[in-house]
């Protein structure tokens, strides 16, 4: 029984860390012109570059309603 309780404590601790490791990772999406890419890396872009800066559940095309 105490083997049991150790596997569940140690299941509970690696499920929190992953729980906060997971909770503070952001993305972005980058595009410039027609090219896209996914980053997790924040820069400031000077405007002349025309580099646009998009959340992460962005999507290329014409928004749907969202029901």
């Amino acid at each position: 029984m105490v083997t049991l309780n150790k596997y569940l404590a140690c299941a509970a601790i690696g499920a929190a860390m992953l729980a906060v490791s997971a909770g503070s990772a952001r993305a972005a999406i980058v595009c410039s012109g027609r090219v896209c890419w996914h980053t997790y890396d924040s820069y400031k872009y000077p405007p002349h570059t025309r580099v646009v800066v998009h959340d992460d559940n962005w999507r290329w095309g014409p928004r749907q309603p969202l029901d």
